[in-house]
């Protein structure tokens, strides 16, 4: 949704900017991550019990953000950037300086989503019985 609204025209992506163009441009990578990340962790969490705790949580969250989030936004700004500047200049610029924050970020995150998900089944989890 948060997406779709976005495309749509509803200015609430960074610089409060809108529109499909923003997708297309240097950022749009990492939101196309942040749904795939979203997506991942919603199947990890909803089918393993285990995945419920804090670090459980956490780990999802750090791979999610440094996987899923930073190689499509990555390979999107090298794109948009028309393959001109090297891999040590593209993380100095775009991963680098957000690490320590994102790091932060995650662990509230984790820590939050821990404490509100249920730690019994409610569907059908692989690890019910274990």
């Amino acid at each position: 949704m948060y997406l779709g609204f976005g495309v749509a025209g509803i200015p609430w992506f960074a610089g409060l900017n809108a529109g499909f163009g923003y997708i297309m441009g240097p950022t749009g990578g990492y939101l196309i991550g942040f749904i795939i990340a979203a997506f991942f962790i919603g199947f990890i969490v909803d089918r393993y019990i285990r995945s419920r705790n804090f670090i459980g949580m956490l780990a999802l969250m750090l791979f999610s953000t440094f996987a899923l989030i930073y190689i499509p936004g990555l390979i999107q700004l090298y794109l948009w950037m028309g393959g001109s500047i090297g891999f040590w200049e593209l993380l100095t610029m775009a991963v680098l300086p957000f690490i320590a924050a994102d790091v932060i970020k995650t662990i509230i995150a984790a820590g939050i989503a821990s404490s509100i998900t249920p730690k019994s089944a409610y569907g059908r989890e692989v690890d019910a019985g274990l």
